[in-house]
């Protein structure tokens, strides 16, 4: 289960790629940042490449909270799940922070619905429960 305790900044009427880093505990996001001005941003791609999204990791580890994985957006009409270029991204990720925490997570939205996708460190993806709880 991923408990949401921030929404997701995601603009429903934005049809470009949308996403953001999460920090919390793991199980638990409790605050994430969103699509910045300096990311690098289309209808099939979304690269986190604006300063504010370290910014916000260092705030976030200042205050106790860790990197957790970081949500992004699909365009509405196209599979809901983790797409190869997603899979090799996560097991990018997961390369770098483990064995720092138990598993990563990986929020999808996709036409305004939400999926949660966790990797653990044997690389299995697997789709967890979540519900927001601010």
């Amino acid at each position: 289960m991923l408990v949401l305790h921030c929404e997701l900044p995601y603009d429903l009427d934005d049809p470009r790629e949308q996403g953001g880093l999460i920090f919390g505990t793991p199980g638990h996001v409790m605050s994430c940042t969103g699509p910045l001005p300096g990311d690098d941003r289309g209808t099939h791609h979304l690269t986190l490449c604006d300063p504010g999204h370290q910014l916000a990791a260092d705030l976030a580890a200042a205050s106790g909270l860790r990197y957790l994985g970081y949500w992004h957006s699909h365009p509405a009409g196209t599979p809901q799940g983790p797409s190869e270029v997603d899979i090799a991204d996560f097991r990018e990720a997961a390369d770098l922070l483990f064995p720092s925490l138990p598993f990563l997570d990986f929020p999808i939205i996709t036409g305004g619905v939400l999926r949660v996708f966790r990797m653990n460190h044997q690389l299995e993806l697997e789709e967890v429960p979540h519900e927001l709880r601010p």
